[in-house]
């Protein structure tokens, strides 16, 4: 086409605006074909070993090695190929060894491989012949391996010449000075040089490796468009290639006569010096991990305060808190292996060391944080303009925040918990308090969860709950964190109390810590979330009565020799519970009443025990004396005041029935204690409650049936007082709706009048409730009198047999009589026959069914309930032949 012809429309153009593979296919197809030239050449230097053609050998294993020259592969793709070529000179290494053996000079192969046209086939070929020349012994290892280490400088690219020095530290393991399983083949070996010579060469080989691995994010910086991506691929690489630098650390730790002065030293300060001479954060945070990780616990204590200097002038990036949370847990296992026995002190040195650990991590953390601060100042300073003194930019430097300041108490915390736990109270408490006045609120969710997690740790190691709650500041501590976190600690809390249970709360001091940290279990805090769904997980219901529970359960664990002391405490405790709210005091009042009765009865008990050694002992006042500093009555004061603000007040406006049980529990109580005014004012409480809450019938037996029992086991009341009360009694037994319930609640009144101590017209009052019951019984529909009569009948028996006025033989014989002839007529009716030969019913026949239907349940029931009296009647017969059997006076009753 001539240069000038116009373009015709039917002009394509082809762009390619990305590339056809993707990185990662790319790199994939990279690596194949490199591998597959590898392969291709080491079968060609295998067929020339074979042959025994040194020269062609070598020629072929330098043109496998010349692949690793490629700069397209990622580390981890690179890490591929060289491991295939690792293995390939695995059988050049032996060949070597073959040729050694047959004649051929080492020093000659070592000066043929120099001949290799690139740098890096050559330094690999001189590193393989030369991890021969060091086995053999020919030539001082040292000697060989400092030549090695410096011709190594030649490969300046990051990758090759990470992986170049890798290799030079992996052949020459175990051949040098200090190696554990080092095998020399010629053991006239004059200078083969000493550990130190290799722990020398091994930090320069450090030294260079680290250079080049930190070179790999700064080479050829990336346009601006791909700069973000660019420096991710970077970093990427990097973690990828981290563990060959770290090899040598950790070669220097396998070392054998690397001992504590010369690790402390030597070795730990020019380690320290290449790591903080590159400013570059991922290197640091590494590299200092690995130094905590690989060299022994001793070591670390001895060198303590280097390693933790070190920390104070690392780069900003460097996560400083994890290198010394895996610092303290290394050296707190130590001291819990040295105090079971497991390791064994070197010396009076380590045992100070040891014990001063605390002080020495306390006070690093404390100076790190104050610069922090001055830093912070003097760059608000700058910022301000208000000093344009100085040199010129500053280096930055770590600045250790109150979050990481927390993270690393936090790791104290569990140091000093494993390492001296004798101490262990009095230090928490130092970094509570130190940590109590650095918070800056609100606080973040980091520093919750940690602060949380430790009180929570520290609760659950040191068990004993008298100890945790000794530690001073956890309550002030523990103030600054949210809600939620705050009924974490307090639930764990309790707990641990429940579960410690040999332990007691003996002190006020330690009372008023406690429930300072209870504070969200029992009342309701400001902060608290509205809805409890943001609260609990499950049921809300079942959670907070479980959560109460937990609460009643430590009150038990409250205990004092000190009866004062015990008042005391419990006085405090009633006015916090007091402020739970309904809900609440629902369920932990009972239990606060339990303690009060408890206390009253120990009281009563020890003024009784000691009243009773006065004539023994001169100074049995004195005894006395301290007992009565708290009164009897003073607990039952407290239980009920009569002015509506005692316990069971409280307790009756939200939980009446429960609180008309405590009422009769306290007023045995207080009769137990000698005291007949107070148990009689307690039972007219009970009395109240009954009259205006028991509605349901079955609830009123069950009260009625409970106040008969209590009134019947008092011992101090007086008869006059008595009387009134059982009259009352009495009178409630009447009002019952049912006949049925009346008659055998009025039999049971009887027990009331049936005290041996009462006068003879009390007693009279037994036949008189007897007589009463039984014309009630007499008012009930007939089918239902016989259960009556055989159970008032047995009442009878039992006030005959203790002798009681009115209850005669003839009384009793009038009584069966009535059985009977009530038995006759209620079969009849109940089977429908005249003859009590049997109780079987004819089954109805089929036209039957359906009129029968309603009443079949109806005949059942009273057919069982006549069966069932039949039967105790009978028993009672035997009863009363078993009795004529061995006493006069029962022979006289016909049966």
């Amino acid at each position: 086409m001539p240069m000038n012809a116009p373009m015709t429309s039917n002009t394509e153009f082809i762009s390619i605006n990305r590339p056809i593979l993707t990185p990662k296919q790319e790199q994939e197809k990279w690596l194949g074909e490199t591998v597959q030239a590898v392969t291709e050449k080491a079968a060609r230097m295998k067929t020339y070993i074979r042959q025994r053609e040194f020269i062609e050998v070598m020629r072929s294993a330098s043109q496998m090695l010349l692949e690793l020259r490629i700069g397209m592969l990622a580390p981890q793709y690179y890490y591929e190929l060289y491991v295939k070529v690792f293995d390939e000179m695995q059988y050049l290494e032996q060949y070597i060894e073959e040729e050694h053996s047959r004649g051929r000079s080492l020093e000659e192969m070592y000066e043929v491989v120099q001949h290799a046209g690139n740098i890096v086939p050559r330094l690999y070929l001189l590193i393989t012949v030369g991890s021969v020349y060091v086995k053999s012994g020919e030539q001082p290892a040292i000697e060989i391996l400092r030549d090695l280490v410096e011709m190594c400088k030649g490969v300046q690219h990051p990758t090759r010449g990470l992986f170049l020095r890798h290799f030079l530290l992996t052949m020459m393991k175990n051949k040098l000075p200090g190696d554990s399983n080092r095998v020399i083949a010629n053991s006239l070996e004059s200078d083969g040089g000493t550990v130190e010579d290799t722990a020398e060469l091994i930090l320069q080989n450090f030294r260079e490796m680290n250079w080049l691995w930190i070179r790999i994010e700064a080479k050829a910086p990336p346009k601006a468009v791909e700069a973000q991506s660019q420096v991710q691929r970077k970093k990427k690489d990097r973690r990828e290639l981290c563990v060959l630098v770290g090899m040598n650390i950790v070669r220097l730790s396998q070392l054998e006569g690397v001992e504590r002065q010369l690790y402390k030293s030597n070795i730990l300060p020019r380690l320290l010096s290449i790591i903080v001479k590159y400013r570059e954060p991922l290197a640091q945070q590494y590299l200092l991990e690995v130094i905590v990780q690989v060299f022994p616990d001793e070591f670390h204590l001895f060198t303590l305060n280097e390693l933790l200097s070190i920390l104070e002038d690392v780069s900003p990036g460097v996560d400083v808190c994890a290198i010394l949370a895996s610092l303290m847990e290394r050296l707190g296992n130590y001291a819990v292996s040295l105090r079971e026995g497991v390791a064994e002190v070197s010396g009076r040195k380590e045992e100070k060391l040891l014990q001063n650990m605390f002080e020495v991590f306390k006070t690093r953390l404390d100076a790190m944080l104050t610069a922090s601060h001055v830093r912070d100042k003097s760059n608000h300073t700058l910022v301000s303009g208000t000093s344009s003194s100085g040199d010129g930019p500053q280096r930055p430097h770590y600045q250790l925040t109150p979050s990481l300041y927390v993270n690393s108490m936090t790791s104290l915390v569990s140091l000093t918990l494993k390492a001296d736990p004798e101490a262990a109270v009095e230090h928490i408490s130092t970094v509570f308090t130190a940590m109590a006045g650095q918070l800056v609120l609100p606080l973040n969710h980091a520093m919750v969860t940690m602060i949380e997690r430790m009180i929570v740790h520290v609760i659950e190691t040191l068990k004993d709950p008298s100890v945790v709650l000794g530690i001073r500041d956890m309550d002030v501590l523990t103030q600054n964190l949210p809600f939620l976190s705050r009924r974490v600690v307090a639930l764990r809390l309790c707990t641990n109390i429940v579960r410690s249970a040999s332990h007691r709360i003996g002190t006020l001091d330690l009372c008023a810590r406690l429930f300072e940290l209870l504070a969200p279990l029992v009342r309701d805090e400001p902060d608290a979330p509205l809805h409890h769904s943001a609260v609990y997980v499950g049921d809300a219901a079942e959670e907070f009565l479980e959560e109460q529970h937990l609460v009643s359960r430590v009150l038990h664990l409250l205990q004092c020799e000190d009866v004062s002391m015990q008042m005391k405490m419990l006085n405090g405790v009633r006015k916090l519970l007091g402020q739970g709210g309904p809900e609440r005091i629902a369920v932990t009042l009972p239990t606060l009443v339990s303690l009060y009765i408890r206390l009253a009865l120990r009281v009563a008990n020890t003024a009784k025990t000691e009243g009773a050694d006065v004539d023994a002992k001169t100074d049995g006042e004195n005894n006395i004396k301290a007992v009565k500093r708290v009164p009897c009555h003073k607990p039952f004061q407290i239980i009920h005041s009569g002015d509506g603000k005692g316990i069971l007040e409280l307790l009756a406006a939200e939980k009446p029935t429960e609180s008309f049980y405590l009422y009769l529990t306290s007023a045995n109580a207080a009769d137990t204690c000698g005291l007949p005014d107070v148990a009689y004012e307690l039972y007219t409480s009970a009395f109240q409650i009954y009259e205006e809450n028991a509605a349901d019938t079955r609830e009123q037996i069950e009260m009625v049936s409970c106040l008969i029992s209590s009134l019947y086991s008092l011992r101090n009341v007086p008869e006059e007082s008595y009387e009134l009360l059982a009259t009352k009694v009495c009178q409630y037994s009447s009002k019952f709706v049912r006949k049925i319930d009346q008659s055998r609640v009025v039999s049971l009144c009887a027990n009331l009048f049936w005290r041996s101590a009462f006068s003879e017209e009390s007693h009279r009052r037994v036949l008189e409730c007897l007589q009463r019951s039984l014309k009630i019984a007499d008012h009930v529909q007939e089918t239902q009198r016989l259960p009556l009569f055989v159970e008032l009948l047995n009442q009878v028996l039992h006030y005959y047999a203790t002798k009681a006025p009115g209850v005669t033989v003839n009384y009793i014989s009038a009584l069966i009589d009535l059985v009977q002839e009530t038995t006759n007529s209620t079969h009849s009716m109940v089977t429908g026959s005249n003859s009590d030969d049997g109780l079987e019913v004819e089954e109805p026949c089929d036209g039957m069914e359906g009129e029968n239907k309603n009443n079949g349940d109806h005949v059942n029931s009273e057919r069982e309930v006549y069966t069932a009296a039949r039967t105790f009647y009978r028993n009672t017969t035997r009863y009363i032949r078993s009795r004529q059997q061995v006493d006069e006076r029962w022979k006289e009753i016909d049966v």
